[in-house]
């Protein structure tokens, strides 16, 4: 079982979504940005570091979401979200190819991971 993390980014009344990359597993599908716990790492510790490796920013993790579980063809994977918000940096493209600031209501316009599916409904719902 793959443990990760995943960041919901509000700012404004906004979530903050990203694009993965061509060429890797799930390529150019939308996700919330986080990534895989490492040995011994606590949750919001990792949450933190992905971010910011991956968009150069920090951010405040706020409250637990929900956990989701989903088998991939490359391994099972249970996916924890936390709301975030930013403190400090500036957006960079690291990991993705793209981002964008959308609504709640917006989320499932997007094709976004099949497990983080179930975390975009219930964003809308406490919307």
């Amino acid at each position: 079982m793959i443990q990760v993390t995943a960041a919901v980014i509000v700012r404004d009344g906004r979530i903050l979504i990203a694009k993965r990359r061509s060429g890797i597993s799930l390529a150019n599908k939308w996700e919330f940005p986080g990534g895989k716990v490492e040995p011994d790492e606590a949750m919001v510790r990792c949450l933190k570091r992905e971010v910011e490796e991956e968009l150069g920013i920090k951010v405040e993790v706020d409250d637990f979401i929900c956990m989701n579980n989903h088998v991939y063809s490359f391994g099972e994977i249970e996916l924890f979200a936390y709301k975030a918000h930013i403190i400090s940096g500036a957006l960079q493209l690291k990991e993705y190819d793209e981002v964008k600031w959308v609504l709640p209501s917006e989320l499932l316009l997007y094709d976004f991971a099949e497990a983080t599916i179930p975390i975009c409904k219930r964003v809308m719902e406490d919307a």
